[in-house]
Order: C-alpha cells, then sequence, then structure tokens
C-alpha cells in the first residue's frame, strides 16, 4: 500500500520516495471514495487518534495502514468538519496543512479542544 504526504511516497516496506507529484487513483476521492486526508500520511494519523478516542472498543491499529478502516475515517473527517478542505498544493499551503495536523493530532492526544478548522490554505 502506497499513500503520499508532501511530495513523497510512503510504502509499505518502510522506504520511502522523494519525486515530483504525480496524481494516482489512491489520491482521487471519485476514484476511492475517500477525502484526500484519508490517503495522508499525517492526516491519516490524526483521523486513527481520533477514531480511537471516539470508538474506544473499536481496534484500531496504531502502526499499520487498515486498510478496512477507509469508510470509518472518511465519517471522522466529516465529524471533525474537514471535508470542504483541499488539498495542499503549494509549499506555503503544504506548511499551513502541517501545522494544522500536527495541532489537530497533538489536541486529540492530549484531549485539549480541537483547533479552528481553516476555511483554506
Amino acid at each position: 500500500m502506497e499513500y503520499t504526504d508532501l511530495n513523497m511516497t510512503f510504502v509499505s516496506d518502510g522506504t520511502d520516495h522523494q519525486g515530483g507529484h504525480q496524481q494516482d487513483a489512491s489520491e482521487n476521492p471519485a476514484v476511492t471514495g475517500h477525502h484526500w486526508m484519508v490517503n495522508s500520511y499525517y492526516g491519516r494519523d490524526a483521523l486513527k487518534s481520533k477514531l480511537r478516542q471516539m470508538q474506544p472498543t473499536m481496534k484500531v491499529p496504531a502502526w499499520t495502514h487498515a486498510e478496512h478502516l477507509d469508510d470509518h475515517l472518511d465519517d471522522m473527517v466529516t465529524s471533525l468538519g474537514l471535508q470542504h478542505l483541499p488539498k495542499p498544493q503549494t509549499i506555503r499551503q503544504r506548511m499551513a496543512y502541517l501545522k494544522f495536523i500536527g495541532n489537530l493530532g497533538s489536541a486529540i492526544t492530549r484531549g485539549a479542544p480541537l483547533p479552528e478548522v481553516p476555511s483554506c490554505w
């Protein structure tokens, strides 16, 4: 399984491959039916943390991709109000995304109030 974030492609064998961004079917919501954050490395991690918090009886693995959770993670995108966010394209947008997703993940872990969702990057 491959997923991308910030022009890095992460492969399930633990290696990473840097290069130009090439959109594939896994990033296209019309093909996968999921929000782009579900296929984003850092976004997926934050969504899994929130899913773990909201449904503690569900087994949500921390270290594996767990493709069977995609529908639940897509529901987390909606419940967090992130569905309107476009995929960041420029370096500035990617930096804003990383700052937001880091703050979001930290707030989820600490049980603190979630940061305000930006209207755009």
